[in-house]
């Protein structure tokens, strides 16, 4: 049997598909999180969705995306302390936060072209690559241009120590 490619199904079908039941509730947060590529939090749902949805609750919201996260319908992001985003893209990626604005882009590589040592006898559960630093509109900025060009010289010259260090 030919299954549907994900982009393609309706989310009832998506949420069906992973023994969820679709509830109004669920059918909007997964709508919302699917026409987005803003990596929301859960406040950021809530707000979208709360005019539209008079009874909607956080708490609705938190544990819907935490259904599924566990279902594998979407990704947790933790690039932040204390900050847990969203990601309806499961497809391997990775992300990357401008320090300077907040925004998180997706960029794509494959896990299989890394070359990772030093793990083996580790059981990786996860794989997940983040990187942090100056997105491009915010260093071609004029107001603030130099201090966020400091910024990032520091931070290359960390990452510089960092592997310094790692080799020696």
């Amino acid at each position: 049997m030919k299954t549907q490619p994900i982009k393609s199904q309706t989310p009832a079908e998506m949420l069906l598909r992973k023994g969820i039941q679709p509830t109004l509730q669920r059918l909007r947060v997964l709508e919302d999180l699917r026409a987005r590529r803003d990596h929301p939090t859960v406040e950021d749902i809530y707000r979208e969705l709360k005019p539209r949805i008079p009874t909607l609750s956080k708490a609705t919201v938190y544990n819907t995306l935490s259904l599924f996260a566990a279902k594998g319908l979407v990704r947790e992001l933790s690039i932040e302390d204390r900050e847990l985003r969203y990601d309806s893209v499961t497809e391997d990626h990775g992300h990357f936060k401008c320090m300077a604005c907040g925004s998180i882009h997706d960029f794509g590589f494959s896990f299989e072209s890394l070359e990772i040592r030093g793990l083996e006898g580790f059981a990786v559960v996860d794989e997940r690559l983040f990187f942090k630093g100056i997105c491009p509109v915010c260093r071609g900025q004029e107001t603030g241009g130099a201090e966020m060009e400091l910024g990032l010289a520091e931070a290359e010259t960390g990452l510089a120590e960092m592997k310094k260090a790692d080799r020696g």
